[in-house]
């Protein structure tokens, strides 16, 4: 009798090798969403700290301080017009620009209270975030 030449592979195996790699793909698949997800909210945050001290430092350039009670609002496009920050992009679509408002408030009872004793409001227009405060 002839021998067959048998090479390749069988049915039975390939398919096996296809849903073990439907597998390692599902996981991983889930790990790098996660990432994503984890990276947007980082992002949020820097653009928020940001904010945060262009705010300070327009602040102390423009010698402000603020009586007890008393309070300001700043936007990030005036910080951005006087070079405190960088023009914060949406992390959820690069190539939306971000806009929003900075509140300062001295919330203190002390008449000698500095920068960092003050309330910081910081409402960015980027996703459907929630405005944060700072100390």
């Amino acid at each position: 009798m002839k021998k067959l030449n048998q090479k390749g592979y069988t049915l039975v195996e390939l398919l096996t090798t296809i849903l073990i790699l439907g597998i390692l793909m599902s996981v991983a698949g889930g790990a790098v969403l996660i990432y994503l997800n984890k990276s947007k909210e980082q992002a949020f945050e820097t653009l928020e700290y940001s904010a945060y001290d262009g705010t300070v430092n327009y602040m102390m350039e423009h010698n402000i301080l603020l009586n007890e009670g008393d309070s300001m609002t700043l936007t990030v496009s005036q910080l951005f017009d006087e070079d405190l920050i960088e023009r914060p992009t949406d992390p959820n679509d690069t190539g939306k620009l971000c806009d929003g408002t900075i509140k300062v408030t001295n919330v203190s009872t002390s008449s000698t209270v500095g920068l960092d004793k003050y309330q910081y409001v910081v409402d960015l227009d980027c996703g459907n975030r929630d405005p944060v405060t700072f100390p």
